[in-house]
């Protein structure tokens, strides 16, 4: 339970933002997390896709998540791979009317249900609330603190 929320912890740390046009170049961020792990993410609108690895203090991965992009370069789920590059996990994502992810729901790699996570934002358009849900549709943990940015790191907000 420690390592998912560290896990969750930092796959939510806040990332610099900007916004993604069709044609744009390709665009890297990294980001040095609270706990001396950093993260780097590369968004390719030609492939798209974007790819985020986090690495320890060091030069070792963590682990690398990838993220396939839509027609508008938001993205359609994630996909988590370990630091050996097995895949850990398969996320896909609902939106709501206003574009932000409003559902994910987690698959294990042979698609086996694991989880569902629901999204609540505040009148900032900040993330408010995560409730998760097992297979059988108990909550699996107390909704963990808001974090600054939406789920699917890609996604920019659009003026």
């Amino acid at each position: 339970m420690k390592s998912f929320l560290l896990i969750f912890t930092v796959a939510f740390a806040s990332l610099a933002q900007a916004q993604l046009t069709k044609g744009d170049a390709i665009k890297a961020t990294t980001t040095v997390h609270p706990d001396g792990t950093r993260s780097t993410l590369v968004v390719d609108p030609s492939k798209a896709t974007a790819e985020e690895i986090f690495y320890d203090g060091g030069q070792r991965v963590l682990r690398k998540i990838v993220y396939p992009l839509d027609a508008q370069n938001q993205s359609i789920g994630a996909i988590t791979y370990d630091a050996k590059g097995t895949i850990v996990s398969k996320s896909s994502y609902k939106r709501d009317e206003t574009g932000r992810i409003a559902e994910e729901t987690i698959t294990s790699n042979s698609g086996q249900f694991l989880r569902r996570r629901v999204y609540s934002y505040s009148s900032q358009n900040r993330i408010s609330r995560v409730d998760e849900f097992d297979a059988t549709g108990q909550q699996i943990m107390p909704p963990p603190r808001a974090a600054k940015t939406s789920p699917g790191r890609p996604d920019k907000k659009r003026r």
